[in-house]
C-alpha cells in the first residue's frame, strides 16, 4: 500500500496567467500620468453643474425643488417649457434674481 502523506497530497496553486506588464495611463498627448493622480481622479467626485437641472437624477430633483421652493411637478413643467438651464427655469418661475439658499 502506498501512503499519500506529505507533499504529494497537497494541491499546487494554479499557474499564474501571463499578462502584459503594467502600463501607466497616458493623456491623449502621450504624457504619462502619475499613479497618485490617476487614483485621485477615481476617488474625487466633481462638483455638480449648478447651471443645469438634471431631471433624471432623484437627488438633483430634491435639491432643485428645495432650492427653488417648488413642487416636483412645477419644476418638471418649467423644465419642459424652457429647457434645463437653471437661470431660464428661475425666470420661468418668476424667481430671477433670487439665489438658491443652502440649508
Amino acid at each position: 500500500m502506498s501512503s499519500r502523506i506529505g507533499s504529494s497530497s497537497r494541491r499546487k496553486p494554479p499557474a499564474l496567467a501571463r499578462s502584459r506588464p503594467f502600463m501607466p495611463p497616458k493623456t491623449p498627448g502621450g504624457t504619462v500620468l502619475p499613479v497618485e493622480e490617476t487614483m485621485a481622479s477615481l476617488i474625487k467626485k466633481s462638483t455638480p453643474d449648478r447651471s443645469k437641472i438634471n431631471t433624471r437624477e432623484a437627488w438633483e430633483m430634491k435639491y432643485w425643488t428645495k432650492a427653488l421652493g417648488v413642487s416636483k411637478q412645477e419644476l418638471l413643467r418649467a423644465v419642459d417649457r424652457v429647457g434645463n438651464s437653471a437661470s431660464a427655469v428661475r425666470k420661468e418661475l418668476g424667481l430671477l434674481g433670487t439665489r438658491h439658499q443652502q440649508g
